[in-house]
């Protein structure tokens, strides 16, 4: 499998894993080409409950577990876990990095054909060692210099290991090849404080790193910058269903059946719709209602929606008992009917019959399911060729995810025919296609009458957050325009979106503005470089009568206008989407873009507005002045282009992406923020902007980290700290992902709060989000990293960072601390300008590891936690600082 977009390799890697998983008596071999910038191989992994060997073609800095950007990965794994093959890819550079599953048993018999065999390291940039070793129902792998026991082996010989799920085994690989027993890799650890402890062996406790000292001053008089509110946001596309299939209370996936295979519906576990009895087929017809395709019912049929399959043993349903779910479809008759009226079509006396069902986990073809409730829709005649019938329907009981046992829902959609004595046409002969199906929770499950989830919004809102995007790649997608987006959902065409081929846009850009007007979030837009800046500026703006978009706008239940306090970006992570990876086209279409934007917006008497530009953005690219080079150059031009725009007094800011690492602010991959954006650098985009006579400040829209552990968490931390010290350069913050739906146990990129069905949990980064909105004051007093080893990029870094800040009336002040280290860290803290209250409020983040996760079993694994300190008069505080922690003191002045 290949593709440029990983989203599009992931569906179908999964999709052909899981045809071989069905195959119990062979060896899965599957290789995929990613050459998108995201993680396929977490969910090919998953699609068999695999464990695999992943080979990385280029980069060092990756784990065994995802593979990051350009990368080929190979499994060749039994799905049932009786047997696992690990293969080695011979690659230029790379580490192979082989796992066995627990009570695994390798010898003679091996089933997939090997006598034994062989872990190699295979050309390791970094010289280090992988020591893996296995206990029942876990696994875990090492990384770090370790010194071969048993010395070098010159004919790389293979050698058994044997393992039981009651005794643990023990490896260690080596160059050039070694495995040694537990007794020796035990001596070998030991000697090398790798492990304190481990099954089988006594080894005394490694003791705990010494604290590190952290000696600071605080002046809340000595101001150096403001902070704007605009620092604490996310951002939301299509990427990982946050919008189609998550955000949007839909909960019929492919609701116009364009992802739909055509012919019959017998895929058992990855799509959407399922044919469970009956006739019934998918049909490619340019008569369908929405989109391309349409479902046609023959008498007897019955079809399951599964809503988003998120997992392939789980449908992402589930029902509240006792609260109604509502929807509509379309229905048109089809050859075959007798009709009792030329004029009319209709099938009277015929009846759909759409069912709530529950079952158990695993259970998509609904084998098992028990019916909570039903409603019988009559289909009567009708004056045209497609009818909209609406229904209701209540289940009785829960069916619900978070429980014990864990159930989940379907619907189903049987086709009932008429009697003889109501219409006289047997039962063979009627058939009906169905379009666009709906059903959401009523207003008791969504936010404020929007057709959104309620439980996810709250859980999103409980942030606090004062910023969000609508943006993404998919803004480059020709899919992304605003006309797709306006009039009723079900006249809206799917289009392409870069993650989904055919997204239904039930959730669009108008539903974002809405729900950012409601929850009181400043929203930023970004749209496609070609988009119809004059009609989507009338559309937002113009007069509900005497323009035609403001008309459309008023028939959508918006009659006045949208607000102008927004911000309006042009396209996204530029050259490298929409401009032929060259700068000079993104200059181009963004000199044509501002023109007709400023145009439109004038005559429609709503400029200045906020604009913004997202060139030598994302996927290593950043500001960098006199970078000639096509490809993450070009930011010189690009601020001649604003210069030469002539924008007045209209607001222009550039978007920055940046990564999640624990030193992202400015340790890692050469992002630096407050050099790259700010005076005294007489080279930033502060300094450059102003001299050119337009101050362009900096907007950060997309924070990738690619994680979701207590890692991903103090990066944002990391990038928050860096940007606030400098906030008068900086108009925003976004992270990226807000939401992605997934099964306990599987990472979903960049996600805050992770879902499936009624589960839902949140990730560290949330807390950590939480905090910083929670704790914001305006005015920056104080603070800076602090180096104790090693140097800027490398894995070897001990650092901490910190940031002090203090009210306008200079009541509060407040001192964020981000301790990446496995050490704790001795804050001493000397605040001036007293007298201080005499208790200080600690609010604390921490984890056991930098990979600490929150899941549906151990939703508070990573929780911050309250506490207090005592501040002595003289305004000395001192606290002890967990590892791997974030932690907010609050102290008020006052006796």
């Amino acid at each position: 499998v290949e593709s440029m977009f990983w989203g599009v390799a992931a569906v179908a890697a999964t999709a052909i894993a899981q045809q071989s998983c069905s195959q119990q008596d062979r060896c899965v071999s599957l290789r995929v080409d990613n050459h998108g910038g995201g993680n396929v191989s977490q969910y090919v992994r998953h699609a068999c409950g695999l464990v695999y060997s992943t080979i990385v073609r280029q980069g060092t800095d990756r784990d065994s577990w995802m593979d990051r950007g350009d990368s080929t990965f190979r499994i060749k794994a039994a799905p049932n876990r009786s047997m696992v093959c690990l293969e080695a890819l011979s690659q230029p550079t790379g580490t192979l990095v082989a796992l066995t599953s627990s009570g695994l048993e390798l010898s003679t018999q091996f089933p997939c054909g090997a006598a034994a065999v062989t872990f190699s390291l295979l050309n390791d940039p970094s010289n280090t060692t992988h020591v893996a070793f296995q206990t029942t129902g876990r696994h875990f792998v090492t990384t770090g210099p370790l010194a071969s026991p048993c010395g070098p082996i010159a004919d790389r010989e293979s050698r058994r290991i044997a393992s039981t799920a009651t005794t643990p085994t023990w490896f260690l690989v080596d160059p050039p090849n070694c495995v040694v027993t537990v007794d020796g890799l035990c001596c070998a650890a030991a000697e090398r404080g790798l492990l304190s402890s481990v099954m089988g062996c006594s080894l005394p406790p490694s003791p705990p790193p010494p604290p590190l000292p952290m000696n600071i001053v605080v002046d809340p008089a000595n101001v150096t910058d403001r902070v704007g509110q605009h620092m604490y946001g996310s951002g939301i596309e299509t990427y990982e269903h946050q919008m189609y299939g998550g955000f949007w209370s839909n909960m019929i996936y492919d609701d116009s059946f364009e992802d739909a295979a055509k012919g019959d519906l017998t895929m058992a576990t990855t799509a959407s719709w399922y044919r469970q009895a009956g006739n019934c087929t998918v049909n490619a017809t340019p008569a369908a209602f929405n989109g391309n395709q349409t479902l046609v019912l023959r008498t007897g049929c019955k079809v399951l929606n599964r809503g988003l399959v998120a997992a392939p043993t789980t449908s992402s349903m589930h029902f509240v008992g006792g609260q109604p779910y509502e929807g509509y479809l379309f229905w048109s008759a089809q050859s075959g009917v007798r009709q009792p009226d030329a004029e009319r079509v209709g099938v009277p006396g015929a009846l759909l019959r759409i069912s709530l069902l529950c079952t158990k986990i695993g259970d998509l073809q609904g084998a098992d399911a028990e019916s909570l409730g039903a409603v019988e829709v009559t289909l009567g005649a009708s004056e045209s060729n497609w009818t909209m019938a609406n229904f209701s329907v209540t289940p009785l009981v829960d069916c619900l995810q978070s429980v014990s046992p864990p159930r989940m829902g379907l619907v189903s959609i049987e086709l009932l025919g008429p009697t003889r004595s109501e219409s006289g046409v047997g039962d063979s002969g009627l058939s009906v296609a169905i379009d666009k199906v709906m059903m959401e929770p009523g207003e008791w499950g969504r936010y404020k009458g929007l057709h959104v989830r309620r439980d996810l919004a709250e859980i999103f809102l409980g942030q606090h957050p004062t910023i969000m995007r609508l943006g993404g790649s998919m803004t480059n997608a020709p899919g992304f325009r605003f006309k797709y987006m306006v009039g009723p959902p079900w006249s809206r065409p799917p289009t392409d979106s870069s993650w989904i081929q055919a997204t239904s846009w039930g959730f669009g850009m108008f539903e974002f503005l809405q729900f950012a007007e409601l929850a009181n979030i400043y929203p930023v837009i970004c749209v496609n470089f070609d988009e119809d800046m004059a009609g989507l500026l009338e559309y937002l703006y113009g007069d509900p009568v005497a323009t035609a978009w403001g008309r459309q706008r008023a028939a959508d239940g918006h009659s006045r206008p949208y607000t102008t306090n927004l911000t309006i970006v042009c396209s996204n992570e530029e050259p490298q989407q929409d401009s032929g990876g060259d700068f000079r086209g993104y200059i181009t279409a963004f000199t044509r873009w501002i023109k007709s934007t400023r145009s439109a917006a004038t005559a429609l008497g709503v400029w200045p507005l906020s604009v913004g530009v997202a060139m030598a953005s994302g996927a290593g690219r950043r500001f960098s002045p006199g970078n000639e080079d096509k490809f993450t150059g070009g930011s010189t031009e690009m601020l001649n282009a604003i210069f030469a725009a002539e924008l007045g007094d209209a607001e222009v800011v550039w978007d920055q992406h940046g990564d999640g690492g624990v030193a992202a602010g400015w340790g890692d991959e050469n992002r630096d923020w407050a050099t790259i954006l700010s005076l005294p650098n007489n080279q930033s985009m502060e300094a450059l902007s102003k001299a050119g006579g337009k101050w362009v400040k900096a907007i950060m829209l997309e924070e990738n980290g690619g994680g979701c552990g207590m890692a991903r968490a103090l990066g944002h931390v990391s990038n928050a700290l860096s940007l606030q010290r400098i906030g008068h350069q900086v108009a925003g913050q976004c992270a990226a992902g807000i939401w992605a739906t997934g099964p306990a146990g599987m990472p979903s990129g960049d996600y805050q709060i992770k879902y499936l069905g009624d589960q839902i949990v949140v990730a560290p980064f949330w807390h950590a989000q939480r905090m910083l909105a929670e704790s914001h004051q305006p005015n920056v007093c104080g603070g800076f990293h602090h180096i104790y080893s090693g140097t800027p990029g490398s894995k070897n870094l001990v650092f901490t960072d910190w940031m002090a800040s203090v009210s306008d009336d200079g009541s509060t002040v407040v001192i964020r601390v981000e301790n990446p280290n496995p050490a704790e860290v001795n804050l001493n803290a000397q605040v001036e300008g007293g007298p201080w209250r005499a208790a200080a409020n600690v609010t604390t983040l921490s984890a056991s590891s930098l990979d600490a996760e929150n899941d549906y079993a151990t939703p508070n694994a990573v929780a911050p936690e309250q506490s207090t300190t005592g501040v002595h008069t003289a305004g000395h505080v001192e606290v002890m600082l967990p590892p791997f922690s974030f932690t907010v003191i609050t102290l008020f002045r006052g006796l």
